[in-house]
């Protein structure tokens, strides 16, 4: 994903296909550029994505001609929300303080306690990602079930990332539905589906002037 750094725009999205057993490299500096900008000197660096990494999203900001970014970058804080799935409702909330220098570790509770109930994560469903501080996500949803409640003891979580691109022909206008997360909660036991959320990831955190 790369974005303007001025004003946080997305400016295009480079797919790449990772064969299994293989890593793939993306290098701002020399690949593709966009005319009217130089790479952010935060973002030099190489990028790498070997095959089964969880993480499928890596972002690059650009500066605009006349636009001289600053070291300075604010405080950042990305929410948990532990989800009951059967109400939806949530549970309980968690702040985790974001570092510009590294990726952030964010590890999800295998179970927990509250109010006399105990809770368990959902099937499907990762026990740790790695977030990125430039990321414009803003909040995790993890689901969890009460342990004695049966009507969820086979679901399983399944996510699908969707990117969706509109480029209108002989224009550099690019309008980017960055990404759609379609969480699923799938019976292993009947077979029944149902969409229990679409997450919109596009939030973009405030400009970094």
């Amino acid at each position: 994903m790369q974005y303007d750094a001025s004003d946080n725009k997305c400016l295009g999205v480079i797919k790449k296909e990772v064969k299994k057993g293989k890593t793939v490299t993306f290098d701002p500096s020399s690949e593709n550029t966009i005319n009217g900008y130089t790479v952010n000197g935060s973002f030099k660096d190489k990028l790498s994505h070997t095959y089964g990494d969880a993480n499928h999203v890596s972002y690059v900001y650009y500066d605009p001609e006349g636009y001289h970014n600053t070291t300075d970058v604010p405080d950042k804080t990305v929410t948990v929300n532990y989800v009951d799935i059967a109400t939806k409702s949530v549970l309980k909330t968690e702040q985790v303080n974001l570092n510009k220098t590294e990726d952030k570790l964010i590890s999800f509770d295998d179970s927990f306690d509250l109010n006399g109930i105990h809770y368990v994560r959902v099937d499907g469903q990762l026990a740790s990602t790695e977030h990125n501080y430039y990321s414009p996500r803003t909040a995790y949803t993890v689901y969890y079930r009460d342990i004695n409640n049966t009507d969820f003891e086979y679901v399983v979580i399944h996510m699908e990332e969707v990117l969706e691109t509109v480029v209108t022909e002989g224009t550099t206008r690019t309008i980017v539905n960055l990404i759609v997360r379609r969480v699923t909660a799938v019976n292993t036991e009947n077979g029944e589906t149902e969409t229990i959320a679409v997450e919109d990831a596009a939030v973009f955190f405030a400009s970094r002037k």
